[in-house]
Parts: C-alpha cells; sequence; structure tokens
C-alpha cells in the first residue's frame, strides 16, 4: 500500500511526470540548433523552414494532451498543466527566471517556446502557441470542435513562409470565434445551430522598438460540411502601439468589429482611433459604418483614403469632379485651426476646419480650407461640402464633438 501523503502527492502530478514525455524531448533536441546560433538568420529573425515543423511538434503534443480535457473543465486550469510540463521539460526561458529556468538570449527567445493558451466558448476550443523569435515570438492559432470523446481541428492559422520579406511573425492579441447562428430545421421541427462560423484574429508583427508598428486583422469563415476554411479578409495597418493590446475586436454571427490607433492628420493631436466594420454578404467582407467616431477623425479619414473609398463617402452634387481636389488636398500637411462648430439650423451638419501649418517664412500665408459634415447617430458620417471659406450657418463650436472617444468599453 503506497502512504497516503504519497498517493496525495501523485494526485497533484499534471498528467504523468514519471517518464520525461517523448514528445517533449524530440521538441527541445529540435530547438537546440537555434539556442547554439541565435543570431544566425537575421534576415528572418532566426526562423527557418524547420520551424514549421517544430510548430506541428508543438501542436501534435497539445492534440495528444487535449484526450483529457472536457468542455465542462477550466480551460485555464488545463493550460496552466500544460505549460508546467512545458516549463519542467526545459522548453522555456525568462528575462527574470526563476531556479532551474533557462534565461532567454539576447534580444529573444530564439530556440524556445511561448506560453500555451486555451479558451473556450462558442462550442469552440482556441489554442495558441508561440515559437521564439529574435526579438519576440512568433504565434501560431487552432480551432477545435468537440466530436465525440474527442476534438476535431477545424481551422489553423501559422506562418510558413521563411524567406526575406514573406516571413512576416504573428503575435496575437486575439482569436475570436463567432456565436452559434441558429436557423429552424424542418426535418427536425426545431432551431438548430446552422454550422458556419465566422473566425477573426487580430495581431500585430513583434518587435523590440518603436511604438509604430502593423496591425493585422483576418476573418475566415467555417462551413458545416466543408472541411476547408475560407479567408474573407486579410488586412494590415500601421497603428501606434499605445494600450495593451493595440488592438481589439469581436465577431458576431455575420459581422466583425475592430478597433485600434492610427496617426492623426495633425501633428498635434497625434492619434486617432480608426474603426474597421464588416459584413459578410453571399460569402464577401464588406465594409461599413462606422469607420471613425467624430466629425475630426471623418475628415481625417476621408481625406487620407482612396478615392474610390472616400468617394462613397461623399454626398458631394457633382462627386467625380472632387476627385482631382481629394488627392490634392490629401497630399498637404493640415492642423486643426479651431474647434469643429455646428450649424445650428440643420442640426444633423457640422463644420470641421483645417490650416496648414505655418513655415515660419516670411508673408507666409497657411492654405485653409472647411469641410461640412453630416452626422447622423451613432457614427455615420457623409461629406457634404469643401470649401475655401466657413460657412455662415456654422456658427456654435462643439468641443464636445472633438473630445476623444472610443468604441470599446474600458480600452482607453
Amino acid at each position: 500500500m503506497l502512504p497516503a501523503a504519497r498517493i496525495f502527492l501523485i494526485t497533484l502530478l499534471p498528467f504523468s511526470l514519471f517518464a520525461e514525455d517523448r514528445a517533449l524531448v524530440d521538441l527541445r533536441t529540435a530547438l537546440q540548433p537555434f539556442r547554439a546560433d541565435p543570431l544566425a538568420h537575421l534576415e528572418t529573425r532566426g526562423a527557418t523552414a524547420e520551424f514549421t515543423a517544430i510548430k506541428h511538434l508543438l501542436r501534435d503534443w497539445i492534440e495528444s494532451r487535449l484526450t483529457q480535457f472536457q468542455w465542462t473543465d477550466d480551460a485555464g486550469v488545463f493550460a496552466a498543466r500544460l505549460n508546467t510540463e512545458i516549463r519542467q521539460a526545459g522548453l522555456t526561458c525568462d528575462w527574470s527566471p526563476k531556479p532551474g529556468e533557462a534565461h532567454c538570449p539576447d534580444g529573444g527567445a530564439l530556440g524556445f517556446v511561448g506560453m500555451v493558451k486555451l479558451d473556450y466558448r462558442s462550442g469552440f476550443l482556441t489554442v495558441q502557441t508561440s515559437l521564439g523569435i529574435q526579438c519576440g515570438y512568433d504565434d501560431s492559432a487552432y480551432v477545435y470542435e468537440s466530436k465525440g470523446a474527442g476534438w476535431a481541428r477545424r481551422w489553423q492559422s501559422e506562418q510558413d513562409r521563411y524567406t526575406g520579406k514573406e516571413y512576416l511573425p504573428q503575435l496575437m492579441e486575439g482569436v475570436y470565434v463567432s456565436p452559434p447562428h441558429f436557423a429552424y430545421s424542418n426535418a427536425l421541427h426545431k432551431f438548430v445551430d446552422a454550422g458556419d462560423h465566422l473566425i477573426l484574429t487580430l495581431g500585430r508583427m513583434p518587435w523590440c522598438s518603436s511604438a509604430w508598428q502593423p496591425v493585422y486583422y483576418r476573418l475566415w469563415q467555417i462551413t458545416a460540411g466543408s472541411p476547408a476554411p475560407r479567408l474573407l479578409l486579410d488586412k494590415s495597418e500601421h497603428a501606434f502601439l499605445d494600450r495593451e493590446p493595440p488592438i481589439v475586436g469581436s465577431v458576431g454571427p455575420a459581422d466583425a468589429l475592430i478597433e485600434f490607433t492610427v496617426g492623426s492628420i495633425d501633428v498635434g493631436v497625434h492619434n486617432r482611433e480608426a474603426i474597421r466594420h464588416y459584413v459578410i454578404e453571399d460569402g464577401t467582407a464588406r465594409q461599413i459604418d462606422p469607420a471613425v467616431l467624430s466629425p475630426r477623425d471623418f475628415v481625417d479619414e476621408w481625406l487620407r483614403g482612396p478615392w474610390e473609398e472616400s468617394s462613397q463617402l461623399t454626398g458631394l452634387p457633382g462627386i467625380e469632379r472632387w476627385r482631382a481636389a481629394h488627392e490634392q488636398l490629401g497630399e498637404l500637411a493640415w492642423e486643426f485651426g479651431e474647434p469643429t462648430h455646428h450649424c445650428p439650423d440643420t442640426p444633423d451638419l457640422w463644420q470641421v476646419a483645417l490650416a496648414t501649418p505655418p513655415s515660419g517664412e516670411p508673408n507666409d500665408n497657411p492654405r485653409r480650407a472647411w469641410f461640412l459634415v453630416r452626422w447622423r447617430p451613432p457614427y455615420h458620417f457623409t461629406m457634404i461640402r469643401v470649401s475655401a471659406a466657413p460657412s455662415p450657418a456654422c456658427t456654435e463650436p462643439d468641443q464636445e464633438a472633438d473630445e476623444h472617444r472610443v468604441l470599446f468599453p474600458g480600452w482607453q
């Protein structure tokens, strides 16, 4: 008979740690060459074609453990057990290591893996993994659906090109699966999950310096009876990383909403909110309102965007004749010369003033422009007029219209 204390200790051990896991030994062996020369392959930040096989070793090991995970279990607790095994196998590093842990190489975590993340919601299990590179991690994500007594992988996102500019490591800030979309079944005489789901991934390019980095947002659709997910949207934009996370979003049965921070047309303002809202129609992602949260931001977006997009936000008569003006004004440096003014006789109109910054030269005459904007709730904007003189009907300074606001609560 085993002593009671020994039995209690065994029950606390995660999975079976009596013999070192062969899969983790293979993973550590595959990582060793990268630890030996952490400054190799600088053009791809240490990544090589072997990375894909290493990612799959880690993924396959996690999948072997998922046989012990039930949908009623706590995903966070299960992830902690996996991470305990990963640490004990010497696969992780830290810049302030605890006793027994490895110190990360200078400039990154090349040759090590990061912590595993698990999340269960909307009937799907999401798994995120990280593989160390120079100055950051390259993340991968997998989505599983419960099938009988096990889990079936329905989707995955990995970077698998490791040459020159093709390699774009991703640091994932979120993986979101849309909730079930119920439809009435005539055969079953009840509402059932239609089986179509959207998967939204948000992230950024990991790097050691600069608060300005690309953020990305991608949207897939998985369909019942179809083994291959469809990529509906793959976008990247330059953003100001002043928050954590620097990009947030949500996904519904037929739409996705994303928010991040971009540079303002006025360098004194510095940055502003950018909203990207897409609806899925006939298997295509189409952008709709909102795109911005204030009249000033709308003018900024209208001037900086390509005419093909800005023209869709324009209610000007003879719209095509404004193309040249849009292109010319969009190339100039601007600053907001005065507060936004409301037009009291037409309650849904506001006027935004812009002026080119003074050059400091004698007889300098800054250029000025006034933009008349229709604002209908909550955040639907239309360009009504662009002129070289202010409208006499817009007389009420409205500083509240210029206040900073965010779409996602608590993200400040």
